[in-house]
């Protein structure tokens, strides 16, 4: 794994407030082009395929209301909906549903088509590909959405890639259970690594690791192809 974040000589490119956290230009890995927008529902830059050397990333509130009013009514699938009404934990049945409704949302203005049509394959990593509908011509990319407190991280490219992401209250044990260590800041940035590269499909060596600027206490990365020079970010300006 080539882990390229955090380099002491990372070029003296701007400070980014992400939602009140500013990071500093050393933060950024070197070689990488970051672009930072508001988020814009019907935000152009978003409506195309990420280029082969690009990642888009959204951040965006976990709010069922916020993210239903700009999926509109076919912001879920009819067995998404069932899922949601049919769920035990009505807090859980909701929670799948902001998550699958916002992956629609985003996944559609990138495919050029309606939330409801987009196809959604779901890993057993977590990681899903989403895919344009029948009739249209065939595009798929790959996207991963991870729950952090009040936000929704999503990343969208056309290669492999898995999010990693840790913050005081977010529970990352894992299904052995184990016991819980103090949140540190200083670990915390690693530890997002670690999970994002645990959650990447196979064992590529030749994979990276990218920090992504989270804020407040939050801590993100990303394992993705070694040839993506460009970050794409919509939701970190206000």
């Amino acid at each position: 794994m080539d882990n390229t974040a955090n380099k002491a000589e990372a070029p003296a490119t701007r400070e980014v407030d992400a939602r009140g956290a500013l990071w500093p230009a050393r933060f950024f890995a070197e070689g990488i082009d970051h672009t930072f927008h508001a988020f814009a529902g019907l935000s152009a830059h978003a409506r195309r395929i990420p280029a082969r050397e690009e990642l888009f990333f959204w951040l965006l509130r976990n709010d069922w209301q916020l993210v239903s009013a700009m999926s509109g009514r076919d912001g879920l699938s009819l067995s998404e909906r069932k899922r949601v009404k049919n769920s035990r934990n009505t807090a859980a049945g909701r929670q799948f549903g902001v998550r699958r409704a916002a992956l629609r949302m985003v996944t559609s203005r990138v495919l050029c088509c309606e939330p409801g049509e987009v196809e959604l394959v779901e890993t057993p990593r977590g990681v899903c590909f989403a895919s344009t509908p029948d009739g249209m011509e065939k595009r798929t990319i790959t996207v991963d959405l991870v729950s952090a407190g009040v936000w929704l991280v999503i990343a969208a490219g056309i290669s492999e890639l898995a999010v990693g992401v840790t913050g005081p209250l977010i529970d990352n044990r894992g299904e052995r259970g184990a016991a819980r260590t103090p949140f540190s800041l200083q670990h915390a940035q690693q530890h997002a690594r670690e999970i994002s590269l645990a959650r990447a499909s196979g064992a590529n060596s030749g994979q990276r690791t990218l920090d992504i600027p989270l804020p407040g206490n939050l801590r993100g990365a990303v394992t993705c192809d070694p040839a993506i020079t460009a970050i794409t970010a919509f939701g970190w300006r206000r």
